[in-house]
């Protein structure tokens, strides 16, 4: 009888895996493609902090780019995960928070703390690098959601 139940649960790995390796293959593919968007605008932000606040703008610049990249990497990998349609509010609300969630967190703990993050006002640097991150990962989180034909609305 265990047996069984391990059989099914071995079938039912193997079913849902073929489908889990590319999505996971275009993740790391868009990941990549989200770091160097944040690659490329990281000059731009560093100029800026090293303007308004010197050496601690450029730190606040690297540390804003981190964890809005983290957060906008989180959500991609949720959106990868998510495979069924019934999941797609779940994941939409949870992409959401984390994207969302986790910038702004970080960003007041560290102004709250004080030191060279909060000397290089941190959340002036949070708050582009998130519309950037929020830009570029729901443009590439679009390439992760299979394409379907329009199905009839069902009343």
């Amino acid at each position: 009888m265990m047996s069984d139940q391990s059989e099914t649960d071995h079938e039912s790995d193997s079913e849902n895996r073929p489908m889990l390796v590319p999505s996971l293959r275009r993740f790391a593919l868009l990941l990549i493609v989200l770091a160097g968007v944040l690659a490329l605008a990281y000059p731009v932000f560093a100029w800026i902090g090293y303007r308004r606040t010197g050496l601690a703008g450029v730190t606040a610049a690297a540390a804003a780019g981190g964890i809005c990249f983290a957060s906008a990497g989180l959500a991609l990998l949720l959106a990868a995960l998510v495979r069924e349609p019934q999941q797609a509010v779940s994941a939409l609300l949870g992409g959401m928070i984390l994207r969302t969630g986790i910038p702004l967190v970080f960003g007041i703990v560290m102004k709250e703390r004080g030191g060279t993050l909060a000397d290089g006002e941190i959340l002036a640097m949070v708050l582009p690098y998130y519309l950037l991150t929020l830009l570029t990962e729901t443009l590439l989180s679009l390439k992760l959601v299979p394409a379907g034909g329009k199905q009839p609305l069902k009343a």
